[in-house]
């Protein structure tokens, strides 16, 4: 359908604007919207891991509770304003992680946390950002290429086209279920 809408609608800049937020709503189930700080953990992990799945597990965490909380098709991400204001106490008890001899938080293959100022505090081969240090938007690598390149464009959109483009800068920055 999109390629039929490129044909009949497709000679201008504009138009190519509104096919691109068109294939950004069919395709892009995706991002995660960086906040200031967050953990986020991939759903599939959830189901594998918590017992009841990812329905018990954000009921438990009072996930729909805090605004800024926010999924997708393949991620859930619970932010705060600092990364030592994040709630991992459920985590620990569910998911791997590795602490210092400080008994600090220093890695995890589960789940890990991002900063808006400073992005992922350790590596993680399984989310990709838009940026290494100052990451607006984060995904999972498994999504397709559609979606990744649609999400790269609207991390990339000026700042004073945003409302023009997306309507509003809420819009522009939630995921699109």
């Amino acid at each position: 359908m999109g390629v039929v809408f490129y044909h009949v609608c497709c000679s201008s800049a504009k138009c190519l604007l509104y096919l691109l937020i068109y294939l950004l709503i069919i395709y892009s189930l995706m991002p995660v919207y960086v906040n200031h700080s967050q953990v986020i953990i991939r759903k599939s992990l959830i189901e594998d891991k918590y017992p009841g799945g990812v329905l018990k597990f954000k009921t438990e965490t009072g996930f729909t509770s805090v605004p800024r909380n926010v999924e997708d098709k393949e991620l859930l991400s619970f932010a705060a304003m600092n990364s030592d204001e994040l709630e991992l106490n459920i985590l620990a008890k569910h998911f791997d992680y590795n602490l210092d001899e400080d008994n600090q938080l220093v890695h995890s293959n589960d789940f890990v946390i991002v900063e808006r100022y400073g992005g992922k505090l350790w590596s993680c081969d399984w989310l990709d950002c838009d940026s290494d240090r100052y990451p607006t938007f984060c995904w999972d690598v498994s999504a397709d290429k559609v979606s990744i390149d649609a999400v790269k464009w609207r991390a990339s959109c000026p700042m004073n086209l945003i409302e023009k483009a997306f309507g509003s800068w809420d819009f522009w920055s939630s995921p699109i279920l």
